[in-house]
């Protein structure tokens, strides 16, 4: 995933509406800085972005061990981490698209195809997790669909209205519609 991602920022690097795209999505200066110096080394960005996947897994075990004592099942963290990353094991089908869209990605169309595809596998991801802890917590999927779906509804309606107080969201897609008609991605 984190190769799909460089991808897409190498080859929008030099898009001014994707750079506005960004510095409305991401809040924060400083974040929004460092995305830029790392989009143009790919390098950089893969190791970055999987050091930060990599504390995501980390935090899924530790969200999955704390919902252990509410489930009251015995799980060590072990298991709870090494089933945050089995829930990201579908990103391994993206190694050979990466491979081939490394040289596609200035067609419009497999720019296009790529972000379909990102946006595929975290969804893809979330399903994933959920059946983990159907798994784990051993519930049924009503259970997990009500708790888990429901907290993580909440969490993305929490987020869009602080961001919506400070942003406009209609903006935001504005650019994004803009982006996607722009054409030549990496020249200007």
């Amino acid at each position: 995933m984190a190769s799909m991602i460089s991808l897409i920022f190498f080859e929008l690097r030099r898009n001014q509406l994707f750079d506005q795209f960004v510095a409305n999505v991401l809040v924060d200066n400083g974040f929004k800085a460092w995305i830029d110096n790392i989009a143009w080394s790919p390098e950089i960005f893969i190791t970055s972005f999987t050091a930060l996947f990599f504390l995501f897994f980390i935090v899924t075990g530790l969200l999955i061990k704390l919902f252990t004592y509410v489930f009251r099942v015995q799980v060590y963290f072990q298991q709870t981490f090494l089933a945050g990353l089995w829930s990201s094991s579908h990103y391994l089908f993206l190694m050979p698209c990466v491979i081939l869209f490394q040289r596609l990605m200035r067609i419009d169309f497999f720019m296009t195809l790529a972000v379909i595809i990102c946006v595929i596998m975290a969804a893809w991801h979330v399903i994933r997790i959920f059946r983990i802890l159907k798994i784990i917590y051993n519930v049924s999927w009503n259970k997990i669909l009500i708790i888990f779906g429901g907290l993580l509804i909440a969490i993305i309606a929490i987020i869009s209205i602080r961001y919506s107080r400070n942003h406009d969201m209609f903006n935001l897609m504005e650019y994004s519609e803009k982006i996607y008609q722009s054409r030549n991605y990496s020249f200007d």
